[in-house]
């Protein structure tokens, strides 16, 4: 920052100390004189209290021929600077410290802290004064007890011109220097507000051409203050690009699914509604009816798994990989274990070529498991009836090759790893399957390979990275 600059910006921060300074200053003034009119109600009605017992016998007569009253009441004033009044349990005038003989005063009655007074509580109030009608006084109204009786009320008042007129000085000084300090603190700003503007045009010109996604950062020449805010916009609009990015990704990643989902369940969608519609007819025999009913059946159990391998494909999308060494034959025996009653049913069975007794390999178990699952699945819904589908091991070039071998139609084009391909000989939508192994295969880095088998048939295969046993 620039001498100059720094100057400017220390005079600003001082001026508004002032200023703030300035407005304590004030509200404690406000305090102090909250505190002294407190302090004057607390000393007229100790003066209250202390007289109320001494003119209980003349408020409960009610006679105002006492003149000793009159002098008692005179000398308090002249102490306390307070004048001094009694009222009779008639709430009628008989005392006042200003005269001997005082006039009724009819409207003292009505008054609220006079009213608080003969129902037994203290009551204050400030209202204009009783001498001069155009000052502020303190009014403060005591109860006059006997055997817990209120026969009468002791009646002070006491100017505050003194207390505001001593506080109004100080005051006056403090908003005077307030206000010169606030004409000061607004020159400063003007004059930091004619930099600042200087300096946002600066920077106007600089990100005017940041408008899309693909513009360059801002050209970070200038004063120091500008290349800060350049850079720190900078490193706004880089994090604003990759969250463009986030968002665009997710949103192909949604319409991806969205076209998976209306792809998949189209057909057996489709083939459940014409199966409903006839079983609703009601116009066929018995046995086109049982035919109907597993037709449902089976309609139903390819959407149920259909809709659970678009949901693992989904999840694919966010998933990450558990990267460990992991035994590959161990792998390949659970598949034959797992799969191997299913495959019997249609009459495929299932064999695992031992060459090794244990081949190590590093990648993601659970996932190269369910690789091996959705290829030999395929290779049985492939496969004749009489066949077998193996699952073969081989080192090559010191990587792990694993190969899914069966007697299909043959190798299948590249699209058949498309997410919405249905093979020709596939009992039900198997695309799903091979596009999730093909997924899987590409979170490692690998690619799933379809190729020809001798003497016929397709061969599957993949390769991962092996692991000496001794670096496991």
């Amino acid at each position: 920052m620039k001498p100059e600059r720094r100057g400017v910006a220390w005079f600003l921060l001082l001026a508004l100390l002032l200023v703030s300074v300035g407005f304590i200053v004030s509200s404690m003034l406000r305090k102090l004189e909250r505190d002294q009119l407190f302090l004057l109600e607390e000393n007229m009605f100790k003066t209250a209290q202390t007289l109320a017992p001494t003119v209980v016998d003349v408020v409960e007569s009610g006679d105002p021929g006492v003149a000793k009253i009159f002098d008692t009441l005179q000398t308090t004033q002249n102490v306390t600077g307070s004048r001094v009044r009694l009222l009779s349990a008639e709430r009628d005038l008989i005392y006042d410290s200003l005269s001997p003989n005082p006039e009724p005063q009819e409207h003292l009655r009505f008054r609220p802290e006079i009213q608080s007074a003969f129902v037994g509580h203290y009551g204050a109030y400030t209202r204009l004064s009783d001498e001069t009608g155009n000052s502020l006084a303190l009014f403060v109204a005591c109860p006059v007890r006997r055997d817990n009786r209120v026969v009468g009320c002791v009646y002070v008042s006491h100017s505050t011109d003194e207390i505001l007129q001593q506080l109004g000085v100080v005051r006056r000084a403090a908003n005077r220097a307030i206000f010169a300090l606030s004409l000061v603190a607004l020159i400063g700003a003007l004059l930091v507000t004619g930099q600042l503007r200087r300096t946002l045009v600066r920077l106007g010109a600089l990100t005017s051409g940041v408008d899309t996604v693909e513009s360059k950062d801002i050209d970070l020449e200038g004063t120091d203050q500008v290349a800060q805010i350049g850079q720190n916009f900078n490193r706004l609009v880089h994090n604003l690009r990759q969250k463009v990015a986030e968002l665009e990704d997710e949103r192909n990643k949604t319409h991806k699914f969205l076209e998976d989902v209306a792809h998949e369940l189209k057909t057996p969608i489709t083939g459940l509604a014409g199966s409903v519609e006839a079983l609703q007819s009601g116009q066929i025999d018995e046995a086109d009816r049982e035919r109907l009913l597993k037709n449902v059946e089976r309609e139903t159990e390819r959407l149920s798994e259909l809709t659970a391998r678009l949901l693992e494909l989904q999840k694919l999308e966010y998933d990450q990989l558990k990267v460990e060494p992991f035994d590959l034959i161990s792998v390949g025996e659970t598949v034959v274990d797992s799969l191997e009653p299913a495959a019997l049913k249609v009459g495929v069975k299932l064999r695992l070529e031992e060459e090794f007794e244990n081949l190590v390999a590093r990648g993601d178990a659970q996932k190269i498991q369910r690789v091996l699952e959705n290829l030999v699945d395929n290779a049985v819904r492939c496969s004749p009836e009489g066949e077998e589908v193996v699952i073969s091991h081989r080192v090559e070039d010191g990587n792990a090759v694993v190969a899914v071998l069966d007697r299909g139609p043959g190798p299948p084009d590249k699209a058949l790893f498309a997410r919405n391909h249905q093979g020709k000989r596939f009992k039900g939508s198997m695309g799903l399957g091979l596009a999730i192994a093909s997924e899987i295969m590409e979170m490692h880095g690998q690619e799933l390979v379809a190729l020809p088998r001798d003497g016929g048939g397709s061969r599957f295969q993949f390769t991962l990275q092996r692991v000496s046993p001794d670096d496991k």
